[in-house]
């Protein structure tokens, strides 16, 4: 959970900590990760976490601090991008965010398709296997994590089919709500509104 970018802002209020996301800024030169504020000491910590990684793929550090505001620069070289080398995500709406890759203070790197198939999975396992904890789980009268559930299957389930959509024909899709309508041939449309007329018209009449 703490590295899907939308459950950022329901992981900081559920577990009262920051999650291994956090919105990423693109400048003309660099990556900026900013606005820490009184979490710098956590962000700077994540970040030497990551350092070998960093480093490894030629990503230079920088990190500014003014009193409780604490910024970080990232300078990559110019073939790659942080989305290559899986340290961007993105959220449902389009925005971008920093992922800091780690589990139980170490570094693991999941492909973001596996991230949200082993929570759909555990949850599904949780389910089958122990009902009456899962129950507990997801009723909001016994548990602080019943809405967070709710909402990381509901970004699951429209995640994993644009990553699945995306693998399978090796582009990036984007889903709308809205349906392609055909372009309108006004003299059609002309003719259809004109006969409509007649006919009522001879419904009158009749």
């Amino acid at each position: 959970m703490s590295q899907v970018p939308d459950l950022y802002d329901m992981y900081c209020y559920v577990y009262n900590e920051r999650p291994n996301v956090k919105f990423l800024k693109s400048s003309k030169h660099c990556y900026s990760i900013g606005d820490a504020n009184e979490y710098y000491e956590q962000y700077k910590e994540k970040i030497e976490r990551i350092k070998e990684y960093l480093d490894e793929n030629e990503i230079r550090v920088q990190t500014y601090q003014w009193d409780e505001y604490f910024n970080v620069d990232l300078y990559l070289n110019m073939k790659d991008s942080l989305k290559s080398i899986d340290l961007s995500l993105p959220s449902i709406s389009g925005l971008d965010y920093f992922r800091f890759p780690l589990a139980d203070s170490k570094l693991f790197i999941l492909k973001e398709i596996a991230i949200h198939y082993l929570l759909i999975f555990s949850y599904g396992m949780l389910a089958r296997y122990n009902a009456p904890k899962w129950g507990q789980y997801v009723d909001p009268n016994l548990s602080n994590e019943a809405e967070l559930i709710r909402k990381s299957i509901q970004v699951s389930k429209i995640r994993y089919l644009q990553l699945l959509v995306n693998s399978l024909f090796d582009e990036e899709f984007q889903f709308s709500n809205s349906v392609e309508k055909e372009e309108i041939n006004f003299d059609n449309l002309y003719r259809k509104i004109k006969d409509m007329l007649y006919k009522d018209m001879q419904r009158e009449l009749l």
